[in-house]
């Protein structure tokens, strides 16, 4: 009787475990939603670990890796490059900030400025620049009090936008929710000098052009070339250094469309100055055969650096004027040249601002905030 063989069918039972497993392990990874994913080292930041390279999918990658002051570290991978790079690149521009916000708030002393916001005349504006295209967006509203008529006093509120364009210059326009409007450009031109123009909804426009001359014995020349819907006008300034410390400037202009010698405008301004600075004294007269009673007017303007102090005084056709300015606040008074009266009285500190005035004989206050 010949000998049973019971070595191939104790491997087969042996290895018939192995082969169930094995055949679920690949069912197990053909799933998607069950197919093993490598463990990621949670050592490391997230912004430093290198990215997956899809050579075969034929993808481009980049990443931050790191950023420092004003300067970046990336890593990039381009189409069907086996071995990514490191590129080193100046930090771009924020697509916008916010550049400044005010709002104010004014009524009178009393009853109108505790009921806020029903009473008092509220306004509040702020700045938006888009630095990667040098843009600046201006955004305000005016909000009266509710107790007077919607007519005589609507809601208001205004938008301006200024644009630098190639080729073009700087471009902007302005619009209000009542319907008005105006655009304006400004725009270098090589060896003729700067052009602005204007024009609005009520299809006013002016377009001027001015230029700086040479100067010739110690004073220098400023043309304005311009015209507007109601004819042509030029303005002549030249300005001088007298003497050492005295510096002068005088402006001669026509009104738009007139041409007589005796409508001409004239401006003149003398500055006095010490020699490091510290103190001028600045006088300035006017002739505008357009003002009402008297055509001449003048002001004399001292002002005085003491440290990190800088006050000033002026004195005017309608007012005196003293004002002290520090790096944190500042103090102001106006009194009325007739009555010699307190007009206004002004005080700011940091950011806030509050402002007092008579209006009517009646005490006026304004608190307004800006950053």
């Amino acid at each position: 009787m010949a000998p049973r063989c019971t070595t191939g069918r104790g491997t087969a039972r042996r290895a018939a475990p192995f082969a169930v497993l094995l055949a679920a392990a690949v069912v197990l990874l053909e799933l998607p939603s069950l197919r093993v994913k490598p463990a990621v080292d949670r050592s490391l930041p997230s912004a430093i670990s290198l990215p997956e390279l899809d050579i075969l999918k034929g993808k481009s990658r980049s990443k931050l890796l790191f950023s420092y002051r004003e300067y970046e570290l990336w890593l990039k991978q381009k189409r069907n490059q086996m071995v990514p790079r490191l590129k080193v690149r100046k930090t771009p521009p924020k697509p916008v900030t916010v550049k400044s916000v005010s709002s104010s708030v004014e009524g009178l002393l009393g009853k109108e400025l505790m009921g806020f916001p029903f009473t008092t005349t509220n306004d509040a504006s702020v700045q938006l620049s888009f630095p990667r295209i040098g843009g600046l967006l201006s955004l305000g509203m005016t909000d009266p009090p509710a107790s007077l008529d919607a007519e005589a006093a609507p809601r208001g509120a205004q938008a301006s936008y200024r644009q630098t364009v190639p080729h073009v210059g700087d471009v902007s326009a302005q619009v209000r929710s009542d319907g008005e409007w105006s655009t304006s450009v400004d725009r270098p031109i090589e060896d003729l000098g700067t052009l602005h123009a204007t024009f609005n909804s009520q299809r006013d426009w002016s377009a001027d052009l001015e230029k700086g001359y040479s100067p010739y014995k110690g004073v220098t020349p400023t043309v304005t070339y311009g015209a507007t819907q109601d004819g042509m006008h030029v303005r002549l300034q030249m300005d001088g250094q007298v003497t050492k410390n005295l510096e002068a400037s005088y402006a001669l202009q026509n009104p738009a469309g007139q041409y007589s010698p005796v409508e001409f405008l004239h401006d003149c301004k003398l500055t006095l100055s010490t020699s490091g600075k510290g103190q001028s004294l600045t006088a300035r007269g006017s002739y505008d055969h357009r003002l009402p009673k008297l055509p001449v007017r003048g002001s004399l303007t001292y002002v005085a650096k003491i440290r990190q102090a800088t006050l000033e005084g002026s004195a005017d056709f309608d007012s005196l004027q003293l004002r002290c300015r520090l790096p944190n606040a500042q103090m102001a008074t106006l009194v009325d040249r007739r009555t010699l009266k307190p007009a206004a009285i002004e005080l700011g500190i940091g950011k806030v601002s509050a402002v007092a005035k008579m209006v009517d004989n009646k005490p006026r206050i304004q608190l307004g905030f800006t950053s």
